[in-house]
């Protein structure tokens, strides 16, 4: 079936359209219409042009939607609307379009180096520290650096006391030391 839009000169506009069918006659003595017209309900405001006659047609593109990702790879999409000429007169093509967006890679966070060598040699108090990089300017959330506090294994040698000296002047001269 083919539809045709159909003007009416009375009232000066198109009437949607007409649905037209059509038969051959094979052999000899057919009786009846080789083709019949039935009008459609669908009005059309205007005279479609002569190169869009019977073609519908595509609106404009949407923009593009957010990406599903923020990195790593994602999709956004788009569509547009089909403005049927007809009931039933479809747009060739797809009414959505897909590319990828935010491709590059996700900034993450390295393994943990091990710890360092606690910072005292002997006693409490010291500190030991382990790193990390991230694979990017700047990653999201946590630190590039982690401390704890730590001890030597080895205790300190006790300081023994220590004598209290002073220097005297001999002869107003010679600086001597007295302890």
């Amino acid at each position: 079936m083919v539809f045709v839009p159909k003007y009416d000169p009375e009232y000066k506009i198109w009437i949607g359209t007409v649905q037209r069918r059509s038969r051959n006659c094979v052999g000899f003595g057919c009786t009846g219409d080789s083709e019949q017209f039935r009008a459609c309900t669908q009005f059309i405001s205007k005279a479609p042009s002569s190169d869009s006659f019977m073609v519908s047609q595509w609106g404009e593109w949407n923009k593009f939607g957010p990406c599903s990702v923020s990195c790593g790879g994602g999709f956004q999409s788009r569509t547009r609307l089909c403005y049927e000429k007809c009931p039933g007169c479809l747009c060739e093509g797809p009414s959505t379009e897909q590319r990828y967006c935010n491709t590059e890679k996700c900034c993450e966070w390295t393994s943990w180096s091990t710890w360092s060598q606690c910072s005292v040699t002997c006693g409490e108090g010291g500190y030991s520290y382990r790193t990390r990089q991230c694979t990017c300017e700047q990653c999201e959330s946590g630190e590039a650096t982690e401390q704890i506090r730590c001890r030597a294994n080895v205790p300190c040698k006790s300081i023994t006391k220590t004598r209290v000296c002073t220097f005297q002047l001999i002869r107003g001269e010679i600086p001597v030391r007295i302890c």
